[in-house]
């Protein structure tokens, strides 16, 4: 009996066990993962997606889109604005159309008395929209590259050109002059890169720099034509007023002639109206007199006269 129940016992536990085991690897087995179709689904949108980005190119305000294709420049431009292109095969370089400025200091030059001369200028510059493919392919691309291949060599080498024809002193005294001639000069230079696609806007020397025994004979003749200056300035004022003493000196002679004259005018009317008419006299004599008779009178009026005077002795 005993030999009996054990193996069924045994029998038992080995069930129970196998259950469990089999219970465990049910509950340790993997989930099943994405099916091929799901995962080569989920890569073709996803290259979809990057082949959709990369068809667009946004190019900003005051720049222009250089196309170029497996390396090479295609000679189209993309204005402002989103452009389309070929995913993977179209790069699109960015190149700046706005004014910039470029400045160049202490460029040394010769001038034609053989005085070493150190000019510093100040630029604005822009590329002109229409060649910046033309640009990119023969200079390159960004501003760096543009001033230390084109801009700084041509105008050192317009700086030099002009200033050989000016002697020192007259490149300060015709400033405005050698200036213009130096804009002129680097803009055909730069044309001759590539024509037209450079232009220059504004152009300014900003300093001028001698040697030292240069700009001291300058001082030096500077204050000697301050001084001239200054005593032609006080010869003339002196001139002038002497000029105005002789004029307020002429004045007033004159108005003593005009006066004289006119009280001259006025005696020689007053004795013709006298001789004209003589009683004007006598009754001018009658206003001025104070009533008092005179002792002693002549003339021919002396009878009148004395008749008044009995009368007045009459009527005391």
């Amino acid at each position: 009996m005993r030999d009996e129940r054990k193996p069924r016992s045994t029998s038992r536990f080995n069930e129970a066990a196998e259950r469990a085991a089999a219970a465990a690897g049910r509950l340790r087995a993997p989930r099943p993962g994405w099916s091929p179709r799901k995962k080569a689904a989920l890569a073709g949108f996803l290259l979809l997606g990057c082949l959709g980005w990369g068809s667009f190119r946004k190019v900003p305000p005051g720049h222009r889109g250089v196309v170029i294709r497996l390396g090479h420049v295609t000679g189209e431009s993309f204005d402002e604005g989103l452009h389309l292109k070929l995913p993977v095969l179209d790069q699109v370089d960015l190149m700046s159309v706005q004014i910039q400025k470029f400045s160049a200091p202490d460029m040394q030059a010769s001038s034609k008395d053989l005085q070493t001369v150190q000019t510093s200028c100040a630029v604005n510059y822009r590329l002109e929209p229409t060649k910046v493919t033309l640009i990119r392919q023969e200079i390159g691309l960004g501003k760096g590259v543009h001033e230390s291949t084109a801009l700084q060599p041509q105008l050192q080498e317009s700086i030099k050109a002009v200033t050989a024809k000016y002697n020192a002193q007259d490149l300060i005294a015709k400033r405005a002059l050698v200036s213009q001639e130096m804009r002129q000069t680097f803009q055909a230079k730069l044309d001759h890169l590539v024509q037209g696609g450079f232009v220059v806007d504004e152009f300014a020397i900003t300093d001028f720099q001698f040697s030292d025994t240069f700009a001291r004979a300058i001082e030096a003749k500077v204050e000697a034509n301050e001084r001239a200056l200054q005593a032609e300035n006080e010869v003339r004022q002196a001139k002038a007023e002497a000029e105005k003493k002789i004029a307020t000196a002429r004045g007033e002679a004159e108005s003593v002639r005009i006066q004289a004259q006119a009280e001259a005018d006025a005696i020689r009317l007053r004795a013709g109206a006298l001789r004209e008419f003589p009683e004007v006299l006598k009754l001018d004599t009658i206003r001025r007199w104070d009533g008092v008779l005179p002792r002693v009178l002549a003339g021919d009026d002396a009878q009148v006269l004395l008749g008044l005077g009995g009368l007045s002795a009459q009527g005391e």
